[in-house]
């Protein structure tokens, strides 16, 4: 059902990456789907929480994907809970973020038989164009990978950073902010209740991942603290909650 809903909004023209929601028929069923909608999949056999970011958000790879011809992915999710529950990840095995996301060990995990290939929902999946800064302190090395799964960007959730044009601690935008976590409104470095993830629903909530590297060093990329703080930094080989 979610695939219907996708391809009919994608034949919406009056839907943006702004729309706040969204309401088709499929088959006679009216369905409303807004940005916080909460669905579920299957990781590794295991039923997980997804939810709802935004629509025609990211640039899809192949415009043909719904049938026609649509520049955008209908609608963006990220995990609630940590996709690989308890299990923490490495961003990349040395202490490095040289070459930013594109080059981490993550993005080939995610990606691969371990990542993509175990959800349930893998052949649904559209392949969508990430930015990410290619390095730590270089606000003009911004550049672009094709992905399935990525782990969210400083500036898709927050708004501003340590200076000006700067998010979070990464030192420029990788992608504008989603809609559910624009409306939220959270301050960079500020605790927020909405930033917080567990590695099960009951958990003890844990540190995650983000695709940025940190402006402050070569060994280092963001993250977001236990308590919901966006200005957190993680050594590369250090393990952290993985929620892409």
């Amino acid at each position: 059902t979610v695939e219907k809903i996708a391809q009919e909004i994608a034949k919406d023209n009056t839907i943006t990456s702004e729309t706040e929601e969204v309401k088709v028929v499929i088959d006679g069923k009216r369905y409303t789907i807004k940005p916080g909608d909460i669905f579920e999949v299957d990781y590794n056999g295991e039923a997980k929480r997804v939810r709802v970011l935004g629509f025609k958000h990211d640039d899809l790879v192949d415009s043909g994907v719904y049938g026609g011809n649509h520049s955008k992915a209908s609608i963006t999710f990220d995990f609630v809970e940590f996709m690989t529950g308890s299990t923490w990840k490495q961003m990349n095995s040395s202490n490095t973020n040289s070459g930013g996301w594109a080059s981490t060990a993550m993005r080939t995990f995610l990606n691969g038989t371990d990542g993509k290939e175990k959800l349930s929902n893998k052949a649904y999946i559209k392949q969508v164009k990430k930015k990410y800064i290619g390095t730590y302190n270089n606000a003009s090395s911004v550049a672009t990978s094709n992905d399935y799964l990525w782990l969210l960007a400083s500036s898709e959730i927050v708004n501003s950073g340590y200076q000006s044009g700067a998010y979070g601690y990464a030192i420029t935008s990788e992608g504008p902010q989603y809609q559910y976590y624009k409306s939220m409104n959270p301050t960079w470095n500020a605790a927020n209740a909405g930033f917080v993830k567990r590695p099960t629903e009951s958990g003890s909530a844990n540190h995650w991942w983000l695709r940025s590297p940190h402006y402050g060093g070569s060994a280092y990329f963001c993250a977001v603290s236990e308590n919901g703080i966006a200005n957190g930094n993680t050594y590369s080989y250090n393990i952290s909650g993985v929620a892409p």
